[in-house]
């Protein structure tokens, strides 16, 4: 009977092994699921953009199959470098996504912007999201010609008249004064740094004279049609004709907001907010220190951020360092050769652009 029992409780426990490795084997048999994961791929896109923004090519290139770099001529930035960028749209596909870009573009060498669109795909290979494509388009070019700031449109075309360097306002009232009594004439020999906004309906202005920048904010108006241009005219019927347009042609600025005016210092961006309800303005003093200054866009008021009470400008450089939607993040670091300063402030914080709370990341 013993042995009965024994024979029952082996077959038993076979039959238990059996089964668990049945369930094992069939589990492992199970064709893996591969998820694709649009916000970690939409990342790669974000860093793929911001190492290019910081002049580090050789990163973003890591991020890209290698037959994408194959198949390019010239991996630069060329004379523009991209200052700002904001996601418009994402495409979907069965296994790639495509990330598209609103892109700002700026030049150092003159007043000179663009406004692109950068459509870059995403794919899965094995378990790493690599970019299999970048294609760019430009949306709008703001250049400068016979003293007037023009646009041109879907990267061709007849141009528009934006503003004119004679029609910018003669005197404005310095942000810096509590009481608005005193009114300053504004800096205007030439146009200097410029930038579009995301959408490509408001534009920062800047014109100077010497090392006095005045800064303004344009907001286009997108229903002024285009002027046509003189066919069938000599040289001399033809400049004439040109000069005759060019004053006669109304601007499509439907208005232009003051902003402030600031001495001694050379712009180095302008860069407005992913809701494009502030102004960032980055620039340089004379003595070399990098800071920055918020604007609203409605009105050009100073936002009152407490950047200069915490990081005092005789001790510390302040730069933009990226954007969210309601929020900037800005790098601290110190002043060449100053030693009497607290090397806990330094790094990179976070300013909320509602709350204006800054904190440390």
């Amino acid at each position: 009977m013993k042995d009965k029992k024994v024979i029952i409780n082996i077959l038993l426990i076979a039959l238990i092994i059996s089964i668990f490795t049945g369930c094992k084997s069939f589990d492992n048999d199970k064709p893996k699921v591969n998820i694709f994961n649009t916000t970690e791929a939409m990342d790669v896109a974000k860093s793929y953009l911001e190492n290019i923004s910081k002049g580090e090519l050789t990163k973003a290139n890591d991020l890209c199959i290698e037959e994408l770099l194959n198949d390019n001529k010239v991996i630069s930035t060329g004379t523009s470098k991209i200052v700002a960028y904001n996601v418009d749209q994402l495409i979907e596909t069965s296994n790639s996504v495509y990330v598209v870009f609103n892109v700002l573009r700026s030049s150092n060498s003159e007043p000179k912007c663009d406004l692109d669109s950068f459509a870059i795909n995403v794919g899965k290979i094995k378990e790493d999201y690599k970019i299999t494509e970048v294609k760019a388009v430009n949306k709008q070019q703001i250049f400068v010609k016979d003293n007037g700031l023009r646009v041109i449109e879907d990267g061709g075309g007849d141009s528009k008249l934006i503003v004119n360097l004679s029609s910018m306002p003669k005197d404005v009232y310095p942000r810096e004064n509590e009481v608005m009594l005193y009114k300053e004439p504004t800096p205007r020999d030439a146009f200097g740094t410029i930038s579009l906004s995301y959408t490509g309906q408001k534009i920062a202005i800047s014109t100077v004279k010497k090392d006095d920048v005045f800064i303004s904010i344009g907001y286009l108006d997108e229903s002024t049609p285009v002027q046509g241009s003189a066919e069938g005219q000599n040289s001399n019927e033809a400049g004439a004709s040109e000069e005759l347009q060019n004053l006669l042609e109304k601007p499509i600025a439907k208005k232009v907001v003051s902003v402030d005016i600031l001495k001694d210092v050379k712009i180095q961006n302008f860069i407005f907010s992913q809701e494009e309800d502030d102004l960032i303005v980055e620039y340089a003093e004379k003595s070399g220190v990098k800071r920055i200054k918020l604007y609203k866009t409605e009105d050009g008021t100073l936002v009152k951020s407490g950047i200069d009470e915490m990081f005092p400008s005789n001790k510390y450089n302040v730069v933009l360092d990226g954007l969210d939607k309601n929020a900037i993040y800005i790098n601290v670091s110190q002043v060449e050769g100053r030693k009497d300063i607290d090397n806990s402030i330094l790094g990179t914080y976070k300013l909320d652009l509602e709350s204006l709370e800054i904190s440390k990341k």
